[in-house]
């Protein structure tokens, strides 16, 4: 029963703004856009209590869907939260009775993931499909069995004249591994395997209609130029090099015929030599007429023909592409009928292995739903309502199967095994909440056009236009930059369109990074996979966005580091050698720092400076470093340290590169390989140990002394008579101590040897007495995460040795490692897609010019959705200019654009995660010509970073070929995949003067230049932190006695690093047999007694 004017629904509306309680309250299918900081999980939070309070649904009734387990936990509890908010009201009613009793029966919420709700469906429904219940999802593993099995199959069949030709010269592993594995682990799945032979066949028909269409209007091309040649009867233009160019090609091609279209559909089946001499000689006349040279400006026959020679080049590159295709048809189908045989072995192996992918359990799950009807009946009936959270991250098969759920009851008779539509769905049963704009998972298979696919379905489509989280002049420039608006805005800037809604006015000549309707070429629609930006305004705004002169102070700053030299390719990462060769060196060798270098600089010194400027208002916390790649975070690593700056990672990149990794793998290896004479050095002079090289050197050569006859000893008491006494004193403890590890070794598992190694052995105080080494500390929680997940896998020392020789050789990273870091005083190193849903006080958006990878590269093969598989055959040397054949050069063009697309979006989520400022870094290349164009603008009143900004603009804006960017107007196209280059139109519109954009002069950004920094600057501002004994007895003293007197069951739950079993908002010291188990209390007596005695006066 539905409960009007409640006391729940008051607070409700108390606690959501306008556009969001109209979300709240929705009664039909609806779709939510909520932009960055529009309060999404607040309306999922309400809307649920809503559900419960106002319209009277029980928990067990309400599915609530999110995107990661992270955030399907956060959901939990912020529900809960509200719930007990209003159960907690003082005016009780019926409705508050609802809250009160949903909390009672929480146990019963469905807030999970969709993926597992798919997976609770395949559990119960899989043995239909001869799945046993007990499977397990694992994609690394699926991935890493995938490549083996890919390159076994690929050797059995070595011989396959048709692989041969398709490998080619390439890395026989790496094709095998991208053709098989990538191929069929990512596009095929257990209940819906490719059929590689209908594949083929659509292929074939459109290639065919393809050739007919394309010959016929090259025909038309070729016959309409040449009786426009043969008109021409001007003597002037008869002498015309145009002309002498046009009559010399004409003397020997007077007409242009292609083998007809049943000849050419032979070739599919049966390689005619004939034939493929013919298309080779027709190809080779029209790309001769295509490159005619006609350089004529004047009207006239010659630049009608001038006109047809340029669409000739488009058509060229089309047919060349067909033709290189029907080339290679019969090797297309013969890789086919191998792709067949390798995915039906393939899905063998994972049904008797159970080890699936997430794509194996949605599909089986959504075949479940659609052709059994009574699962599909019970799990309809199980709900009431559906929502789902972050929905742009999803795709078209999560779409479906959210559809069945969502279906009108049917009888039996009526059931019908197909995707209900649109009308056919219970009318208020779907709650899709979601932002086109952060759509950043589409190598997870997300995919946007489906969200926006829904907001056109549903005419119930509601935009939160209020951000909560950003500062006014944020807001402001967000709407500038993404939406191309005016500086600054007003709320008159807020029209109401059609629809009764509020939109953002913009100014249709303005650039901005988000496409708007008037950048689409005309007569193209605007592209589903592209979001769409709309305005957004300040919590509170009324008359103006920004409130007062201090707000219109931007708060976005863009920072370049300037270097002159040629353009080059964009350094990816794969190679610091290359970067480091760049470095210039002065006469006194005082070391140019490189661009990577000097960005990473100016990032730790602009931190530094920031907090030390603040008056305490700023901590290290409040900072964030956003990366695209972690390829150059070693450089942020390497000078945070140097600055003595605190900062945790959520990827380590320089793992190996100090304290204590490398001690610890030292002693580890030793353990396991006893005679490894590298791991051996390195154990003995570390801080295990703490030999003095010389000591080091004794023993080593001792070692290599021995004759072939003797065995060696890593402690011979041989060695002992050689050393000095304090040499000698270290080395027999350290014998003692490793014969106990290599017992433990042999007893304990890895995890608890590890724990062993940092506490009872005491590596761990070396990083309390050395702040240099204390920044390492945290490795150590990475090492026992990676030790804990071998462990539960049954796996020992030795299977742990093998994957850190792997991390230190570069041949895997040490990435996705689920352990929370939310240490306070810190600054966050991340990637952008990390960030996502995050928020912060100061966000440096790092290497914005770097490039993650070149489009296509490496990628042998590319799947589309309506022909399937499409695989890039070497290049035909007789076949000029022809990148690849046709399916390729398509999907891969489209692959281009949403990549593109992605991109605006990815820039999108880095921004917004911004409260109070933004900084963006990037380093610009100039060319000679760069410099050229630079020394022209001295007299536009243009300073020096405005000016290269707006010469970079033009090198880009003349680099930008038409067609390749098929629906964007060439004025607004963005090559490549370097975001800065998404940034120059917007730059250059607020730069270049033009009096029809007076607004210019004030400016959404602010322009810094980034230092040519010196090695010797760095040195300037190190920190020199390592503590004497007598500062850090002075230091502990105090703290150890403060710790002393808290009780330990004070302590509330929270996660324990393993590196630091301390309360993380408590920076003290404490006694470590507190927590301990019993009977092991006096373990650390020793210890405490030690840090006790630091009470004593004489060390106070």
């Amino acid at each position: 029963m539905i409960v009007e004017n409640s006391q729940a629904e008051k607070l409700i509306r108390s606690k959501t703004n306008e556009e969001q309680f109209n979300a709240v309250q929705m009664l039909k299918n609806a779709v939510v856009a909520a932009g960055a900081g529009s309060g999404k999980t607040r309306v999922i939070s309400y809307r649920y209590a809503y559900l419960i309070c106002v319209r009277g649904y029980k928990v067990a009734e309400i599915l609530t869907l999110t995107f990661t387990d992270k955030a399907a936990t956060q959901m939990h509890e912020k529900i809960y939260e509200v719930l007990k908010e209003i159960a907690e009201h003082k005016e009780v009613d019926t409705s508050i009775q609802r809250a009160k009793q949903a909390l009672e029966d929480f146990q019963d919420a469905r807030i999970q993931t969709l993926d597992s709700y798919a997976s609770s469906i395949v559990k119960n429904q899989g043995r239909l499909y001869g799945l046993s219940p007990d499977f397990i999802i694992d994609l690394e593993k699926t991935r890493e069995e995938a490549e083996r099995e890919a390159l076994q199959f690929a050797l059995e069949h070595k011989e396959n004249q048709y692989l041969k030709n398709f490998i080619g010269t390439q890395n026989f592993e790496s094709k095998a591994k991208s053709l098989f594995a990538q191929t069929i682990d990512t596009q095929s799945s257990l209940s819906k395997a490719i059929n590689f032979e209908k594949d083929f066949e659509k292929q074939k028909k459109h290639i065919l209609h393809e050739y007919g269409t394309i010959t016929k209007k090259i025909k038309d091309f070729f016959q309409t130029a040449f009786s426009i040649f043969n008109e021409i009867d001007d003597k002037k233009e008869m002498t015309s090099a145009a002309y002498k160019n046009l009559a010399l090609f004409y003397q020997d091609n007077t007409e242009l015929v292609f083998p007809p279209l049943d000849s050419i559909a032979s070739f599919f089946h049966d390689e005619n030599k004939t034939l493929k001499q013919e298309l080779y000689a027709c190809l080779k006349t029209f790309y001769t007429f295509q490159k005619i040279d006609n350089r004529t400006k004047k009207e006239g026959p010659l630049l009608d023909i001038k006109n047809i020679i340029r669409e000739s080049k488009i058509l060229y590159a089309e047919l060349s592409s067909i033709i290189l295709y029907i080339f290679n048809a019969p090797t297309t189908q013969e890789l086919y009928k191998l792709l067949s045989l390798f995915q039906e072995k393939w899905n063998t192996k994972k049904r008797r292995s159970l080890i699936l992918s997430y794509k194996d359990i949605s599909d089986l799950a959504l075949e479940i739903l659609t052709h059994h009807y009574e699962t599909r009946e019970s799990e309809k009936q199980s709900y009431k309502a559906i929502m789902i959270d972050e929905f742009q991250d999803n795709n078209l098969e999560q779409k479906n199967l959210l559809y069945l759920l969502a279906e009108k009851p049917v009888s039996k008779k009526d059931f019908m095994p197909e995707i209900p539509s649109e009308n056919q769905l219970e009318p208020e049963k779907l709650f899709f909440v979601g932002d086109e704009k952060q759509s950043i998972y589409r190598f997870r298979g997300a995919d946007v056009s489906v969200f926006r696919g829904l907001q056109e379905a549903f005419d119930s489509s509601i935009q939160l236009s209020t951000n909560f989280r950003s500062h006014p002049s944020l807001i402001t420039s967000f709407n500038s930059l993404f939406g191309g608006a005016d500086y600054p805005q007003s709320m008159k800037s807020f029209i109401q369109n059609q629809t009764g809604e509020r939109i953002l006015d913009v100014d249709k000549t303005r650039a901005s990074i988000f496409l708007k309707p008037s950048h689409i070429i005309e007569g193209e629609e605007f592209p589903l996979f592209e979001a769409e930006y709309h305005g957004v305004r300040a919590q509170n705004a009324k008359e103006k966005l920004i409130q007062s002169e201090d707000e219109i102070q931007a708060a976005i700053h863009f920072c370049f580091h300037v270097s002159e030299g040629e353009e080059t390719e964009e350094d990816t990462g794969e190679s610091e050698e290359k970067n480091k060769a760049t470095k210039n060196t002065s006469s006194n060798e005082d070391e140019t720092l490189t661009k990577d270098e000097a960005e990473a600089f100016f990032t730790a010194n602009k931190i530094s400076e920031l907090i030390k400027n603040s008056e305490g208002e700023l901590s290290f916390s409040d900072f964030v470093l956003l990366f695209r790649s972690y390829t150059k975070q070693n450089y942020y690593e390497k000078y945070f340290r140097n600055l003595g700056i605190p900062y945790i990672s959520e990827s380590i990149r320089s793992f190996f590169s100090d304290a204590p990794v490398n001690d610890i793998f030292s002693l580890l290896r030793l353990l396991v390989f006893p005679y490894d004479s590298l791991a051996y050095a390195s154990f003995f002079h570390s801080p295990f140990v703490r030999l003095s090289l010389e000591g080091v050197n004794t023993c080593i050569y001792f070692l290599k002394n021995k004759t072939e006859s003797e065995t060696p000893n890593l402690f011979d008491t041989g060695i002992v008579e050689s050393l000095n006494e304090e040499d000698k004193e270290r080395f027999l403890s350290a014998k003692e101590r490793f014969e106990n590890l290599e017992l433990l070794s042999k007893q304990l598992n890895v995890g608890e040897l590890l724990s062993h190694i940092w506490y009872t052995e005491g590596y761990r105080y070396e990083t309390l007495w050395n702040k240099d080494v204390a920044l390492f500390s945290e490795l150590y929680d990475f090492l026992f995460e990676l030790a804990c997940r071998l462990d539960r896998k049954g796996q020992g020392l030795v299977d742990f040795i093998k994957i850190l020789d792997e991390l230190e050789s570069g041949e895997s990273k040490l990435e996705d490692m689920d352990i929370p870091l939310e240490r306070a005083g810190a600054v966050r190193m991340m990637s952008i897609h990390k960030s996502k849903g995050l928020e912060f006080p100061i966000v440096f958006v790092c290497g914005f010019a770097n490039e993650a990878r070149r489009f296509g590269s490496g990628d042998d093969v590319y799947y589309d959705e309506n022909f399937g598989l499409s695989l890039n055959f070497p290049k035909d040397p007789l076949i000029q200019d022809c990148s690849s054949n046709y399916f390729y050069v398509k999907s891969k063009a489209l692959t281009e654009l949403k990549e593109q697309a992605e991109i605006r979006r990815l820039i999108y989520v880095a921004f917004t995660r911004a409260e109070k400022a933004l900084y963006v870094t990037a380093s610009i290349n100039l060319t000679k010509e760069d410099k050229k164009n630079i020394a022209k603008l001295e007299d536009e009143n243009s300073n020096q970073i405005e000016g290269i900004l707006r010469v970079k603009y033009k090198a880009q804006m003349d680099a930008a070929e038409k067609p390749d960017r098929k629906y964007i107007s060439k004025e607004f196209s963005k090559p490549g995949n370097i975001m800065l280059s998404f940034l120059y139109p917007i730059l250059n519109d607020f730069l270049e003067p033009n009096i029809l954009k007076p607004n210019n002069s004030i400016k959404p950004f602010l322009l810094e230049e980034i230092p040519q920094y010196l090695e010797s600057d760095v040195e300037k501002k190190k920190k020199r932190l390592r503590h004497s004994l007598s500062d850090m007895q002075k230091i502990t003293a105090p703290l150890y006695i403060e710790y002393k007197e808290k009780k330990i069951h004070e302590e509330k739950s929270h996660y324990v690093y393993p590196s630091n079993f301390e309360k993380e908002e408590n920076t003290t010291l404490f006694s470590y047999n507190k927590l301990l188990p019993k009977g092991k209390e006096n373990q650390y007596a020793e210890l405490d007694a030690v840090f006790a005695s630091f009470t004593n006066k004489q060390f106070a």
